[in-house]
């Protein structure tokens, strides 16, 4: 069985775009800091 790729799908993807780096790479993800860091810097439009 042959599956092509849904275009619909593809574009939805394309919107989603790629999750930028940790502000703290050497903290986790979900570190409480990295995440605070994350939101003040994306409010005051550094990233």
């Amino acid at each position: 069985m042959n599956i092509s790729p849904d275009p619909k799908i593809i574009e939805e993807l394309k919107k989603l775009g790629l999750r930028k780096p940790a502000v703290l790479k050497s903290l986790k993800r979900n570190h409480p800091l990295n995440r605070l860091l994350g939101r003040v810097f994306s409010t005051i439009g550094l990233r």
